[in-house]
């Protein structure tokens, strides 16, 4: 596991501002743990991942957030990205899976 410092993903809702969702990823006794708190996940210990996904991860931090990256990384629906738009949407914003322009996510929560 490469030496770097733990991460933290914090989008914010392009509506009204507020962050949509947490992601956090630290190294952990040589593995990396990702947890997510979003739209369909929280309060959860994470998981371990590869090495391949933490560098996706790290790769969908970078400001400006681009949409592939962060499709790559496995974080848009989590996140509320919306694809087709593209924006991050709070729950709030998310109606019964629909963003506020009209696009459909395929959440499971919904």
């Amino acid at each position: 596991m490469p030496s770097t410092p733990p991460i933290r993903i914090q989008p914010h809702c392009s509506v009204c501002d507020a962050i949509t969702s947490t992601v956090d990823l630290t190294g952990e006794e040589g593995r990396w743990r990702l947890v997510v708190a979003g739209l369909s996940r929280s309060d959860s210990p994470g998981t371990f991942i590869t090495d391949e996904r933490a560098a996706r991860v790290t790769a969908a931090a970078e400001i400006p957030y681009d949409e592939d990256r962060f499709w790559s990384a496995g974080l848009d629906e989590d996140c509320g990205y919306c694809i087709r738009c593209p924006a991050f949407y709070c729950k709030d914003h998310w109606k019964n899976g629909w963003c506020p322009r009209g696009h459909l996510m395929s959440l499971s929560f919904w």
